[in-house]
């Protein structure tokens, strides 16, 4: 890894993402939000921010709630003071913009610039040597054109039998890189089955599949009655859009499958940030 890049990789961060209703009301909040802040998900959902932010920052609040034009796309960067579970005060960055449908304004995103990438991956990295191994490993890649080679490192940390990167253009997926785990007799040999209509619909609505998440399984039995053994994610770099497919054993416990997922979803902002930068 070039100092540049070191160097860019020491000023990422880590972002934690909530959505507010037009009356300033949480209509979804991740993960890192919810870590942030020490809150569940039932605690927050349909309550204020206001409620977890302290008085100047509710006048901000207010005020951009207020004053935003509901036709365009502008985005705010505001110093808010958040207030966890536990009463302690902390300042944050939150960008703030629109987000519409059929060009209807229909609900605000704060995106939350928390803790450095490194440090978090660091943190976990410490306690985790499939993870500590990957970072080891991704250090040495050439993240600019060997992604067989980042495939191949996801793929013992998440513990999938095969991996794929595609490339979205004009609706359809385009394959771009793919790997397999020879260790795993089910795949060995095998080669990556082509994907259907229904990736490419995730990669257009840039949802995320996650066959070990109830909620995941259900929506996609509803729409092709089948849920395959499947982790996929769209991220992008620069302005183009990629999607990471990563297929488990039929037979792989769940815990270990959701455990390898996390990690992955751990470590994917690195690796976008690493091939950004390098492009």
């Amino acid at each position: 890894m070039s100092n540049a890049a070191s160097k860019e990789l020491n000023a990422l961060q880590r972002c934690a993402v909530c959505k507010i209703d037009l009356k300033g009301r949480f209509a979804f909040i991740d993960e890192e939000f919810l870590e942030l802040t020490g809150y569940t998900y039932e605690e927050l959902l349909g309550k204020p921010l206001a409620g977890i932010i302290d008085t100047d920052s509710q006048t901000l609040i207010v005020q951009l709630l207020n004053e935003k034009s509901h036709y365009e796309t502008v985005f705010d960067s505001a110093p808010l003071t958040f207030v966890d579970k536990n009463q302690r005060a902390f300042d944050v960055t939150a960008i703030m913009f629109l987000n519409f449908i059929g060009g209807n304004p229909v609900n605000f995103q704060l995106i939350i610039t928390t803790q450095p990438v490194p440090e978090r991956i660091g943190a976990v990295s410490k306690k985790d040597k499939l993870l500590e191994n990957f970072i080891v490993e991704l250090s040495e890649i050439d993240t600019a054109h060997d992604w067989p080679g980042i495939l191949q490192s996801l793929l013992k940390l998440s513990q999938a039998g095969q991996g794929a990167w595609y490339g979205f253009d004009k609706g359809s997926l385009v394959p771009m890189a793919a790997a397999v785990d020879e260790s795993q007799t089910e795949f060995a040999g095998k080669e990556i089955d082509a994907p259907s209509g229904w990736h490419s619909k995730i990669a257009e609505t840039e949802e995320e599949y996650d066959f070990t998440d109830g909620k995941s399984v259900q929506k996609a039995v509803e729409s092709t009655k089948t849920a395959p053994n499947e982790f996929i994610s769209t991220f992008h770099i620069h302005r183009d859009k990629y999607v990471l497919r990563l297929i488990f054993s039929g037979n792989i416990d769940s815990t270990k499958a959701s455990q390898g997922i996390e990690k992955t979803r751990v470590v994917l902002p690195l690796i976008v940030k690493l091939v950004s930068d390098s492009k």
